[in-house]
């Protein structure tokens, strides 16, 4: 199911705390999977008009170690080319810190 920013609720809800710009920037937002710390959507970038996943990474700096990992991840991302593996295209920085590190119950 598409999630609409027009609609908003679960499209804003997946982008909660990211900067307007990130929120602007992707449309037709389809929930299509999750792990432990993070929620992945299909949607399509308006800027290059082409379809991408994005990765919402919770809690990203609520410690070191977490950090160094997504950090990681970023790297591997970023430099690998290859036709079967995914690469980044773009990163969409929170909105304020106190947005990305909510504290853990």
């Amino acid at each position: 199911m598409a999630l609409s920013h027009d609609a908003g609720s679960a499209a804003d809800a997946f982008f909660d705390g990211a900067s307007p710009e990130g929120r602007a920037r992707y449309g037709d937002i389809q929930l299509i999977g999750q792990g432990a710390y993070s929620v992945v959507a299909r949607a399509v970038d308006k800027h290059k008009n082409i379809p991408v996943a994005i990765k919402r990474i919770s809690e990203v700096f609520y410690d070191a170690h977490e950090a160094k990992k997504v950090l990681r991840e970023i790297r591997l991302l970023r430099d690998f080319r290859h036709p079967n593996i995914i690469w980044l295209h773009a990163l969409v920085p929170p909105a304020s810190m106190e947005t990305s590190a909510h504290p853990r119950p």
